[in-house]
């Protein structure tokens, strides 16, 4: 399983020292099935109670018009926040992770529509650390500073990009050094920013 240095990440993950083999087994979320299972079941019921909708409006009933309408927004309203929150909890959810050489990590994620995004961060133990996200354990870095004896220059790189399914890039996430050493990042595009990992099993 994959092994993450210690001091990398300011959580639990660094139990083990990280090995330099090109590359690691991969990591499994063991909760991917449970979570695609449930983004499948809101979406069905969200998608059921819209399309009964123009049943409810059509159907005879003594219930008034105004009363009708009411309870179909409500139910929409209901089921469409429901569904959003269960895509904004397992978005970050990561379900396979593996550690490319010595500096990259592959982390497997899915959006609410069950469409595979994979984001590659190039140098981890710089640009990922924990955060406050509920749901999420790691996250890019807004800000960074260069390690001691490294050369220090103006520009900017893409330190992280998220592509999906077919390989297209959809995001990227760039860091803008200064002539301090230090770096802004940004995001542009779809970039995944948050992941959540049971870091007990790297």
């Amino acid at each position: 399983m994959l092994r993450i240095a210690r001091g990398a990440l300011p959580s639990r993950v660094w139990r083990r020292t990280l090995t330099t083999k090109t590359e690691n087994p991969p990591y499994h979320g063991p909760l991917a099935g449970p979570a695609r299972k449930l983004k499948i079941l809101s979406l069905g019921a969200f998608g059921m109670v819209t399309s009964m909708t123009p049943i409810i409006m059509m159907v005879d009933s003594t219930m008034p018009l105004n009363a009708r309408i009411v309870m179909c927004a409500a139910l929409i309203g209901t089921s469409g926040i429901s569904t959003a929150a269960v895509g904004w909890v397992g978005a970050p959810y990561v379900s396979t992770l593996r550690q490319r050489g010595d500096e990259v990590l592959e982390m497997e994620t899915s959006t609410l529509f069950l469409q595979k995004r994979v984001t590659r961060v190039y140098d981890w133990r710089m640009f990922l650390k924990g955060t406050g996200r509920a749901f999420a354990k790691w996250e890019l870095a807004e800000e960074v500073a260069r390690r001691p004896g490294e050369e220090t220059q103006n520009g900017e790189e893409t330190v992280a990009e998220t592509v999906d399914a077919g390989g297209r890039i959809v995001g990227r996430w760039i860091v803008r050094w200064g002539t301090d050493g230090r770096g802004q990042c940004r995001g542009e595009g779809q970039i995944v920013r948050y992941f959540n990992v049971h870091e007990e099993l790297l």
